[in-house]
């Protein structure tokens, strides 16, 4: 898979597959992503995943999705911040997505965060992309 932004081409395979109800997507492993999917784990929007090998030192992750009552816990999930216009703020400037029942993931120096714990250490980043 040749791809110039990891992070959309995650975003979009993620909600490929809640549009069609399928139960795990295997993507490409990358630092960034496993970040996203630990959150994504944390919140209750996917059910697990996994690092796995497919080749000798070619890892993937399978992802298992998750669904409530036929449909997709992930209803929202768009990229913020993109190759040709990164976008960075403090989390304490963004307003509430979904009324604070969404999320906004956010890079930053201590790793890869919602911005609801970027707002309890008081650090701001670029705001990758945001999850309801």
């Amino acid at each position: 898979m040749s791809t110039n932004h990891v992070v959309s081409s995650f975003v979009s395979s993620i909600n490929n597959a809640g549009a069609v109800n399928k139960a795990v997507v295997d993507f490409p492993y990358s630092k960034i992503i496993e970040g996203i999917l630990k959150i994504l784990l944390d919140e209750g929007f996917v059910n697990h995943y996994e690092v796995y090998e497919k080749r000798q030192n070619v890892r993937y992750i399978k992802i298992h999705m998750k669904y409530v009552k036929g449909k997709c816990s992930v209803q929202d999930f768009k990229v913020v911040s993109k190759p040709g216009k990164r976008i960075y703020s403090s989390p304490k400037l963004l307003r509430p997505h979904y009324d604070s029942l969404g999320h906004y993931v956010f890079s930053t120096s201590k790793g890869i965060m919602t911005d609801h714990s970027a707002r309890h250490l008081n650090i701001g980043g670029e705001v990758l992309c945001k999850i309801f």
